[in-house]
């Protein structure tokens, strides 16, 4: 057994900032024992803060790295690995890597990238390449009528925990305010025309298959 020391005079607790020393056995904390300063034998990290890896339940970083700039798409494995980097520097130590099944992002069809950005990540789980453990989060957009076919290919990933049921479809949700909505698209330059439009496609997703995708999801 390997056993490793470590003292902070800020170590953050679920009751508050302490002084203590940490007890590693074998990697993992066995203890931590309020210390006034540093005991001998343990490793003086007075000054640091030691807190317990965060918890990131929804990221879209992932598709950042896999196409890091727009029309211009990156190894899938190589994505996996910068973006596993960039979490556990932040000390984030278990990420739900946050993907959608449909849509288009900055150029990126997100329906896709889907297979790769998930097979990218399990590949470099598998390799023992990861830092922080990384789980699965699907966006599951109930207007979009490719949605179960979407899903179903990866309902038995053993890292998916976590599904979100979306609709983005005008005076739903996020756009409940339809009159905010058209202000904000044209103050981004859309006509009128093309609000219009855009509108009515989205409606026209609306149908009975909506309620069937939500409760399946």
């Amino acid at each position: 057994m390997t056993e490793t020391r470590i003292f902070s005079d800020q170590v953050i607790t679920p009751t508050g900032q302490i002084a203590a020393e940490l007890v590693l056995r074998d990697g993992v904390i066995a203890a931590v024992e309020a210390r006034a300063s540093c005991p001998a034998g343990a490793i003086d990290w007075t000054g640091d803060v030691l807190v317990a890896g965060l918890i990131d339940i929804h990221t879209d970083n992932l598709e950042k790295h896999y196409q890091p700039r727009p029309g211009a798409l990156w190894d899938a494995y190589g994505a996996a690995l910068a973006h596993d980097g960039q979490c556990v520097t932040a000390g984030i130590t278990t990420v739900l890597d946050s993907l959608s099944l449909h849509g288009r992002k900055e150029g990126l069809d997100r329906k896709d990238a889907l297979g790769p950005m998930i097979g990218g990540m399990d590949q470099a789980q598998t390799d023992g390449a990861l830092r922080a453990d990384h789980l699965l989060h699907l966006r599951c957009e109930v207007t979009n009528p490719e949605l179960l076919n979407l899903l179903e290919p990866h309902a038995d990933n053993p890292r998916l925990k976590l599904l979100s049921i979306m609709d983005h479809t005008p005076g739903q949700r996020q756009t409940a305010n339809v009159d905010r909505l058209q202000e904000r698209m044209a103050a981004a330059g859309r006509t009128a025309d093309e609000i219009e439009e855009m509108l009515a496609r989205r409606h026209s997703g609306r149908d009975p298959g909506v309620e069937i995708g939500r409760a399946h999801v």
